[in-house]
């Protein structure tokens, strides 16, 4: 029996895969939503840098964090938690760079386990990663620790991306 007439006597996808797919898109989703994190919490606020003789909106004396005596901001943000402004200003974006860097090292990692452990048990590896991380990155108040639970979010996030991409084509 050929292909096609396999086919034909088990039928179409049902509603199970349905279901199946449709979770499986819900978790795609939710994924997306790591990498549109930083737009919000990462975004640029006014601030006021008070120094011995003046105080300067929006700048530090010579571009420099240390040359103000008080730092004030106008909403918070990370910028304004670890003042991530003027000279420290790359910091900020070296959280997008740390969480890219995961999605490379997780791709290439969690594919090939999920190809040798299973797909599902590296799709709830992910999960459990993803949550954990995300519950370290939101609790945080140390900038390092914050710099390693984005990069395990990025780890997370493509194992997650690249096993739900297989499950549904096997769908």
């Amino acid at each position: 029996m050929d292909m096609d007439g396999v086919l034909q006597q088990i039928g179409q996808g049902g509603k199970q895969q349905i279901k199946y797919g449709l979770a499986l898109c819900l978790f795609k989703v939710y994924s997306a939503f790591h990498t549109l994190q930083y737009t919000f919490v990462g975004r640029s606020t006014s601030f006021k840098c008070f120094t011995v003789n003046e105080t300067l909106t929006d700048q530090c004396l010579g571009n420099q964090v240390s040359s103000c005596i008080n730092l004030t901001f106008s909403e918070s943000t990370i910028v304004a938690d670890w003042s991530l402004v003027c000279d420290r200003n790359w910091l900020g974006k070296a959280t997008m760079s740390v969480l890219m860097l995961g999605f490379l090292q997780g791709a290439l990692v969690l594919g090939k386990m999920a190809d040798r452990f299973g797909r599902k048990s590296i799709l709830m590896l992910t999960l459990w990663g993803l949550i954990i991380s995300n519950l370290l990155s939101s609790i945080t108040a140390d900038y390092a620790v914050y710099m390693v639970s984005r990069f395990l979010v990025g780890f997370f996030v493509a194992g997650l991306t690249t096993t739900i991409a297989v499950l549904v084509s096997e769908l």
